[in-house]
């Protein structure tokens, strides 16, 4: 590679990643992000170095792997014994179940995962995602409910990471439209178009925890003015309305069960992981400054 700044789309090809795995990276310090034009760049020459510690990483795994399957005496590591996320993403919680869980009309294992598969790739189709001003891009999906993955652009990951004090990659947050709630098992009207549409599009910090994210994550920057009940003032509000529709992007991914989508999202956030998110998650610094300034906001 000649140029001594690379994109997202040239890095990941090069390096045999997906764009989303590669802004994770940047996310964790594993490269270093340059803004040039407000747009994202990264170094080329740390580039090789990268990509021949994640081909010897791949040489590593698939030799264990070789070695446990042809010694059947071998132990687990204790992360899968204990806690393990794929355990609970096929439907077998290492630990006692819930009311919640006890009282929730079951989806089968295999079901369960496939379905989360699917979801985790809809959500993670960056170049799906929609903006603001045209949303719903068709209208009869957006009827339905399901989840949504909210992602934002260069300078969005720039103010909202500076806020929270971590460099964000583009996919920021994810959550559901229309669950049955439980334990009460209390149904939903809610839609993907009632929940994106009305409150995270047009709604107030009150109206949404991603409204309330945003809002709070802008606060300073915007010098919003906040009144009783952590809802921002009509002037405030418009702010962070247009500020939303020119720097965040959102993709929908349809799921008609509401019985099971609370369960679904549960396992599709333990997979993405979205920095923004603060429920299902691994605590962080970055999170717990989002629940001050959250808490900030809402005083």
């Amino acid at each position: 590679m000649g140029e001594t700044y690379v994109g997202y789309d040239d890095a990941a090809a090069y390096l045999g990643v997906h764009r989303s795995t590669l802004t994770d990276w940047i996310a964790r310090g594993r490269l270093d992000r340059v803004l040039i034009g407000g747009r994202g760049y990264v170094m080329a020459d740390a580039l090789p170095a990268l990509k021949h510690k994640r081909l010897k990483s791949n040489h590593r795994r698939v030799s264990a792997n070789k070695e446990s399957a042809g010694n059947p005496q071998v132990e687990r590591p204790e992360s899968d014994q204990f806690g393990s996320a794929a355990a609970e993403l096929a439907g077998r919680s290492p630990t006692r179940a819930t009311l919640e869980d006890q009282l929730r009309p079951s989806m089968s294992s295999a079901n369960l995962s496939s379905e989360v598969s699917a979801l985790v790739h809809q959500l993670s189709r960056q170049e799906a995602a929609t903006r603001p001003a045209l949303f719903p891009v068709d209208p009869l999906q957006a009827a339905r409910p399901g989840m949504y993955s909210w992602w934002g652009d260069d300078e969005a990951c720039m103010v909202l990471g500076e806020a929270v004090g971590m460099a964000l990659p583009p996919l920021l947050y994810v959550g559901q439209a229309g669950a049955t709630r439980w334990p009460s098992g209390k149904k939903s009207a809610a839609t993907l178009l009632s929940r994106i549409g009305t409150q995270h599009i047009r709604g107030n910090a009150r109206s949404s925890t991603f409204r309330l994210t945003v809002s709070c994550l802008l606060a300073d920057r915007m010098s919003l003015v906040a009144v009783s009940g952590g809802k921002l003032d009509a002037a405030s509000n418009a702010q962070v309305s247009a500020w939303i529709a020119d720097h965040l992007r959102v993709v929908i991914a349809p799921f008609d069960d509401r019985d099971s989508l609370v369960k679904v999202e549960k396992s599709v956030v333990l997979q993405l992981d979205p920095p923004l998110n603060l429920e299902h998650c691994a605590p962080s610094q970055a999170r717990t400054r989002l629940t001050q300034l959250r808490g900030n906001l809402r005083r």
